[in-house]
């Protein structure tokens, strides 16, 4: 097969500019394929300001087509639509964007012809396979959600929200056992969330391919460092507080390693980007000596890059971190917990530091507070990593051949 395939990219949020980590994949994975010269037509969600931004996607990549941005389903349609999906036995975030204008575009697009492959980006777009057009299909699930939802069980306390994560769980797991086998290729980013699906349903075609660095962290060229010539070097956390497996691997450092790292002779500042803390979490946080808490930053790689040292302490959670990746992109050093590198091949002590509990942490902490060329050797390749293993340039020819292989199945 030597002709440039033209592919229907189905996406739950209009992609640019890239925001978090289904949007960075998806960005960088169109951007590549279109500077190969295949053509991929876009259908997705969207807010007000998609016309203004598809513009400028549509010139920055030439070969990409936005054929519609549908506008998310109202407050009272998502309402709907989660108890339609429980009253389905479907997972409940399908309602946030089961849209009958969304499968209206995309019947009216389907009568069409000329597609090699349809691409379903992430489990809520897989609802609408049976509205795509006829052809090989991908469903790019990223993680197995259903052992997302069980680890973020084990790390919730309310009676009720545990009960509706049980439901969620139980149900997304129906659905992958029974739905994705229906797909030609079902892409995630870690063996682990391989492993998961395979023993929920042998019959899945799995293809493992990582999580890639947006190219704007790649392109970073390596600075002085933040704490050089300065009083402190700054430590940075970061991660979404709302999701109890980040807040608590937080909270149990602050709480049993935090003071004996405060007391030490080295001077440090602990900067914490936790945006959606509970405002009982954010007063928590606030309490702890010499903390500074930052609830949003504007320009998120401006702040990364004031690191020293990134720490990234998640107890539950799939896949792989994207904010590793982008941290040890800038060649910044990582400390965090085995989950927080789930899915990476760093090796402890050579690309990072993986920590066991909050008092490795802060004993790995202290090495590299202290230790300037420590800091830098293990930022240096952290980075070399990033740009071996996890840039598009490594990683774009799997995805061409993932597409590729699945076309002669339905020729």
């Amino acid at each position: 097969m030597n002709y440039n395939m033209r592919i229907l990219f189905l996406i739950q949020c209009f992609p640019f500019p890239p925001c978090d980590g289904i949007s960075v994949k998806v960005y960088t994975l169109i951007r590549h394929l279109a500077s190969k010269g295949w053509g991929c037509d876009i259908l997705c969600f969207g807010n007000h300001d998609a016309g203004l931004r598809v513009a400028e996607f549509e010139k920055i990549a030439a070969g990409v087509k936005v054929r519609a941005v549908i506008p998310l389903p109202s407050t009272l349609e998502r309402a709907f639509g989660t108890l339609s999906s429980l009253l389905k036995g479907l997972p409940p975030s399908f309602g946030g964007f089961k849209s009958r204008r969304f499968r209206a575009a995309l019947e009216k697009i389907s009568a069409e012809t000329g597609y090699d492959a349809a691409h379903y980006d992430v489990i809520n777009m897989a609802q609408y396979l049976p509205f795509g057009p006829k052809v090989p299909s991908v469903l790019s699930s990223n993680d197995a959600i259903s052992l997302f939802y069980s680890g973020m069980i084990k790390e919730c306390s309310g009676i009720f929200r545990k009960a509706y994560l049980r439901l969620s769980a139980w149900l997304i797991r129906r659905f992958e056992a029974a739905y994705y086998k229906r797909f030609d290729k079902v892409h995630v980013v870690s063996e682990a969330d391989a492993a998961h699906l395979k023993n929920i349903c042998p019959e899945i075609n799995l293809e493992v391919i990582p999580l890639v660095v947006d190219k704007a962290f790649i392109d970073y060229k390596p600075q002085r460092e933040h704490g050089q010539g300065k009083d402190a070097v700054r430590i940075v956390f970061t991660g979404n507080l709302a999701i109890p497996g980040i807040a608590n691997g937080l909270f149990e450092f602050l709480d049993n390693a935090y003071a004996e790292l405060l007391s030490g002779a080295s001077p440090f500042e602990f900067h914490i980007l936790g945006p959606n803390a509970s405002p009982e979490d954010e007063k928590r946080v606030l309490a702890f000596p010499g903390v500074k808490y930052l609830r949003w930053a504007k320009d998120y790689k401006a702040f990364l890059m004031t690191a020293d040292i990134v720490l990234v302490l998640d107890k539950s959670g799939t896949g792989i971190k994207n904010r590793v990746l982008e941290a040890m992109a800038f060649g910044k050093p990582v400390v965090g917990t085995k989950i927080a590198f789930g899915g990476i091949a760093a090796e402890n002590g050579r690309h990072c530091f993986i920590s066991n509990s909050p008092q490795e942490t802060g004993a790995e902490l202290k090495s590299l507070l202290t230790d300037t060329a420590l800091r830098e050797k293990i930022g240096a390749s952290a980075r070399e990593l990033i740009l071996s293993s996890y840039s598009m340039a490594a990683l774009g020819p799997q995805w061409e051949r993932l597409y590729k292989d699945i076309i002669p199945q339905k020729s």
